[in-house]
């Protein structure tokens, strides 16, 4: 007599990793005395991001956010107005640039991939 051999395939959760090419994720830096953490998302063709610090702990939204071959332009609501410029390293593990707050000058920003 044969026994009959069922066969399922259970579905699982598997998380995607993200490409070591894309500014997608989350990234985490010093500056001004604080901590800075930020959070870049690709949704479909375009990106969104918003960023906390470790004083206010709020999310607040990345304004003009551009992402293009590795490289990170936003604006984030302030006054002065800020500029944020950022490159991704080769080894997709370091986001390096600067920041230009109204008509100071201009200072580095070195953020890390946090996840």
């Amino acid at each position: 007599m044969m026994t009959p051999i069922l066969s399922a395939t259970i579905p699982t959760a598997v998380a995607t990793p993200v490409a070591a090419s894309s500014v997608a994720g989350t990234w985490k830096g010093p500056f001004l005395g604080y901590t800075f953490t930020f959070e870049f998302t690709q949704s479909g063709k375009g990106w969104t991001g918003r960023y906390r610090s470790d004083k206010g702990n709020k999310w607040v939204d990345l304004q003009n956010l551009q992402v293009t071959d590795g490289s990170v332009r936003f604006n984030v609501v302030s006054q002065p107005p800020s500029l944020y410029t950022l490159k991704l390293d080769a080894a997709g593990t370091t986001l390096k640039g600067s920041v230009q707050i109204g008509q100071f000058p201009v200072m580095p920003l070195n953020l890390t991939r946090a996840a």
